[in-house]
């Protein structure tokens, strides 16, 4: 298992066009969070960035789309916003996401990655045992799809690429504060068609950019 460790860093170049890195499910989610982690803490108060408000709203895993290059985009979409939000950071929340969207041969392994590394991660931001911010902070983690792009399409098979723009930072007193900026990637997704139950996701992997990856 690749360990992630928290430390802001002083430069960070984002080159257009990059191939993405295969990585484990866990560990990419991870990664994309901490992308705009590391851009953020570099622009400490000079981003003027403002916290977007608090929501409890969980990302649910995409509804049925149809068997079609629309229907896996949409569904690449949906969980390129679900894997980046702040329901990743709660068990309950994190073990519902990969039940409902993982293809069932990953799911077990998915969801135990997934666990180790953002407990992890949440412990060095500084949240509880439940993903929770301390009394008067406010976290934030979103990740919002832009565009979708389909690189291979094989009827019952999908490997879809999702530009997106990721928000992350934790702000408030008698915290170490990242104030919240945004970053730039490119998810690509890879999906299988289930008759019964939709397109489940079997593989993700990340990179860093201002464009989708071609």
């Amino acid at each position: 298992m690749t360990r992630i460790e928290w430390r802001p860093i002083k430069t960070t170049t984002l080159i257009p066009g990059s191939r993405p890195s295969p990585l484990p499910i866990a560990v990419t989610a991870v990664v994309v969070l901490l992308i705009a982690a590391i851009a953020l803490a570099m622009r400490g108060d000079e981003s003027g960035a403002q916290t977007p408000a608090a929501t409890d709203t969980v990302p649910t895993a995409p509804e049925q789309p149809t068997r079609s290059r629309q229907g896996a985009e949409s569904a690449a979409a949906r969980l390129a916003a679900a894997f980046g939000s702040e329901a990743m950071f709660r068990e309950h929340d994190r073990r519902e996401l990969i039940e409902d969207s993982a293809d069932p041969a990953q799911r077990e392994q998915m969801l135990a990655d997934a666990t180790a590394d953002y407990d992890r991660l949440a412990r060095q931001i500084g949240l509880d045992e439940q993903g929770q911010p301390p009394a008067g902070a406010e976290f934030v983690s979103r990740t919002t799809p832009v565009k979708t792009t389909m690189r291979r399409y094989e009827g019952n098979t999908a490997v879809v690429d999702v530009w997106c723009s990721a928000v992350f930072g934790l702000t408030g007193e008698g915290v170490k504060e990242i104030p919240p900026s945004t970053s730039w990637l490119t998810m690509a997704l890879t999906l299988r068609w289930h008759q019964d139950d939709g397109w489940k996701l079997v593989d993700l992997q990340q990179s860093e950019g201002p464009e989708p990856v071609r």
